[in-house]
């Protein structure tokens, strides 16, 4: 135990010293901004709560439903390879990117419109309408809960997508007007009311990055300006967590929601436990198997189709539990990366994933798009970034990369021939 708890310090050190070396050289390189919004200080915070909490804590809560236990070593293995490959990966962006001299700002903003706001406005509310007609019982009866899982397994994948997209609605106006009006302001609460309904949490984060990246990027509003996106965000999501949690529908409140928020405290058992059955021999890596069943299972029509709505690694690792009840577990970056090809599988991934967002920042900050749509497919990208660490690069997010592609770059490329 003692050399657990030596080895454990060791890496606490070299986890937030190396985080704090890799923010000043970006802000000395490039900027504050650059480095404040850079796409890692995200994956430091998703360690920091989703692995070196739990040990710090002594707290890393572990399914009564399997027939064994996972011993406390492998979680100390998690955290140190999370530690390790953060490490290599700020090295690899600073010797990489070392030679490349700032690009000014160009002054030049995005402004080429394929479609207006507001027939992308009604492009998005249509099939959100369409959508709560076909489940109003459940809204009636204030069930927000059940409403969003019908919307996700009952044959209404694209509508759903297309509602969701309205997001992206604000900071696609705010790009046109180069400024805060009144119709932006209108353009947000429209955006924000109905992603209230469907209780996509996630989606709140697409609205406040896409907003903020124009602001901070584009318009070069200062910090103070953009704490107010940040409020109302925060209240959205609050809200939204207390209807999709059917909190409504509980006597107390407040301790049901913060359960809520708490509930994925498994994290780290789930991306130790694919490492800890490996050692076992309990199965040989799935060599990309748990991409290429997941990836493409989005494309399945419900409609048509009887599919599994729990994904591979969930059914794998839980068995019925995960089939018959539908459950699906977040094995996280690692969890994912390993069960496919492995500790070096996972120490490569980690790494190109951390440089590719690294240079798209890049392209960012120098505003290197010639179309607007271009622009959107960026911000999206970014808003995947903690839900690839969520549930790993190698998973069921490529499938709506490729949706991404469909709706925002070939309708921009057949409109003007090119992204």
């Amino acid at each position: 135990m003692e050399s657990l708890l030596s080895s454990f310090l060791f890496f606490e050190i070299v986890f937030f010293l190396s985080h704090l070396i890799f923010f000043i050289y970006l802000y000395k390189k490039v900027s504050l901004p650059f480095a404040f919004f850079h796409p890692v200080q995200i994956s430091f915070f998703f360690i920091f709560i989703t692995a070196y909490v739990p040990l710090k804590i002594n707290f890393v809560f572990q399914h009564s439903y399997l027939l064994y236990e996972v011993p406390e070593t492998y979680f100390y293995q998690v955290f140190s390879h999370y530690v390790i490959a953060q490490v290599l990966s700020y090295f690899s962006i600073s010797l990489l990117d070392g030679s490349r001299k700032p690009v000014p700002h160009s002054n030049e903003i995005i402004c080429n419109l394929p479609i207006s706001p507001t027939v992308f406005l009604m492009l998005n509310v249509i099939p959100a309408i369409l959508l709560m007609f076909s489940f109003r019982a459940d809204l009636i009866a204030l069930d927000f809960a059940q409403f969003s899982s019908n919307v996700k397994n009952n044959g209404n994948f694209w509508l759903l997508m297309l509602s969701l997209m309205i997001a992206i609605l604000p900071a696609y106006h705010l790009l046109k007007e180069k400024r805060i009006s009144r119709s932006f302001y209108i353009y947000c609460f429209l955006a924000l009311l109905f992603v209230s309904f469907f209780g996509a949490r996630y989606v709140i984060l697409t609205f406040a990055i896409s907003i903020l990246y124009v602001l901070v990027f584009f318009l070069k509003f200062k910090f103070k300006n953009v704490l107010p996106l940040f409020v109302v965000a925060t209240s959205f999501f609050v809200i939204i967590s207390f209807f999709r949690s059917n909190t409504v529908l509980e006597d107390n409140q407040a301790l049901f929601l913060l359960a809520y928020f708490i509930r994925n405290n498994d994290f780290l058992f789930n991306s130790a436990l694919p490492l800890y059955l490996y050692d076992i021999g309990s199965y040989s890596f799935f060599m990309g198997k748990t991409w290429i069943v997941d990836a493409f299972k989005i494309f399945q029509p419900s409609y048509f189709f009887d599919k599994e709505l729990s994904f591979f690694p969930s059914r794998f690792f839980y068995g019925s539990y995960a089939s018959v009840d539908a459950r699906t577990f977040n094995f996280g970056f690692f969890g994912r990366a390993f069960m496919d090809f492995g500790i070096i599988g996972f120490y490569i991934l980690f790494i190109v994933f951390q440089l590719g967002y690294h240079f798209l920042l890049r392209i960012f900050r120098e505003k290197k798009f010639s179309y607007l749509s271009s622009y959107l497919f960026a911000v999206l990208m970014f808003i995947k970034y903690p839900i690839f660490l969520l549930v790993g690069l190698n998973s069921h997010i490529i499938s709506l990369v490729i949706i991404d592609c469909v709706f925002f770059l070939l309708p921009n490329a057949l409109l003007n021939k090119k992204i």
